[in-house]
Formats: C-alpha cells, structure tokens, sequence
C-alpha cells in the first residue's frame, strides 16, 4: 500500500481569520499530528483540504489571503 502523501508546501503561513496554513490548508493540530497520525486519518485531512478549499474558491471572505 502506498503511503498517503503530505500535503505540505512548504509555504508555513498560517491565515489568521481561518486558522489554516496558506501553503496546505491544514490546520496547525493537523500539521502537528501529521507524522504521527494513521493513514486513515490523513485521508480524512485530504478530505476537510478539499472541503475548505471548495468553501474558499465559492465565495468565501478570506479566499484571497
């Protein structure tokens, strides 16, 4: 089986009004847990990426920071 990937783009900047890294959209609990954690879990971070990033490009405020 193939690891899951990291999201990681080694751009660790994290947006002050969502809580999410500017570079992965991963929140900094997921980031921090991301070595650790089963691969299970990291699919499941792939998935709230996704989301945000749907929420984000439909609209929301903070889309451009």
């Amino acid at each position: 089986m193939t690891p899951v990937t990291s999201p990681c783009t080694s751009v660790c900047q994290m947006h002050e009004s969502t809580g999410w890294c500017k570079g992965c959209w991963r929140t900094i609990d997921e980031i921090m847990a991301w070595s650790s954690a089963s691969d299970a879990v990291k699919q499941q971070v792939w998935i709230h990426i996704a989301q945000r990033k749907s929420t984000a490009m439909s609209g929301s405020p903070d889309k451009d920071k």
